[in-house]
């Protein structure tokens, strides 16, 4: 009998040691995720208000702070029903293989590890080394040489307009602009579309993606952008302080 207690009570302890041990890394796992979600917002917040040359530079001295954003972004990317980027994939499988792609601000560069064809990819760190580093409003690719250009959710900072007149100037006659971006941060679509258009381009297309995002294609009419060229302003996207 004193046995069978013994034992009970020492399966009993192991049960608590094993519920403690699961607890505190439970808790554990929690507190990182709620430090990634706090820098990822912080970051988020940066990059809505920084000139994309001033972001690269404190990038390149804080290159840790782009991985934090990433994994921040992959935690809030799962509780959207539809990604952008799994859109533009579809639309690019679809497409001619032997197009020319610029990926500007890709991230992890998902759109060149997953088409067939040639993709450019850019943003402020390399996190794979088919990726180039640079800031977007200034790529290393020749005049007129892309077919696609895309702009998915990399439309941050008040330095927009660059990041257009460089893709007019990299994008051949013809050529299409995919454009994905978060539904709250466009003011006025007619006044969206109307500013694009003054890059020398045209509107193929736009549709909804959910209620989340919005998703449009522009083609390039002209090598000549309108003289006066209008501001693009998309609201910042600022957290509720917690």
């Amino acid at each position: 009998m004193r046995n069978n207690r013994r034992r009970k009570r020492r399966a009993n302890l192991e049960d608590e040691e094993s519920s403690s041990c699961s607890t505190a890394k439970k808790t554990k796992s929690s507190d990182d995720d709620r430090l990634v979600a706090s820098s990822f917002r912080l970051l988020n917040e940066k990059f809505y208000v920084t000139k994309s040359f001033e972001m690269q530079k404190i990038l390149e001295q804080n290159p840790e702070l782009l991985d934090l954003y990433i994994m921040g972004f992959k935690k809030q990317a799962e509780q959207w029903p539809v990604k952008p980027v799994e859109e533009i994939i579809k639309i690019l499988m679809k497409s001619d293989p032997n197009l020319e792609v610029a990926d500007m601000g890709c991230g992890e560069a998902m759109i060149a590890k997953q088409v067939k064809q040639k993709v450019h990819s850019f943003d402020f760190i390399a996190l794979d080394p088919i990726i180039t580093a640079c800031d977007i409003s200034h790529v290393p690719l020749p005049n007129t040489s892309m077919d696609v250009v895309i702009f998915c959710l990399s439309l941050m900072g008040p330095n927009i307009h660059e990041f257009f007149i460089e893709a007019s100037r990299i994008l051949k006659l013809g050529g299409h602009i995919y454009i994905a971006e978060v539904e709250s941060r466009i003011v006025s679509i007619p006044q969206f579309i109307r500013s694009i258009k003054t890059f020398g381009l045209g509107l193929v297309s736009h549709r909804e993606l959910s209620s989340y995002f919005h998703f449009f294609d522009f083609v390039k009419l002209s090598d000549q952008p309108n003289k006066d060229l209008v501001e693009i302003f998309l609201k910042p996207c600022f957290y509720k302080k917690r």
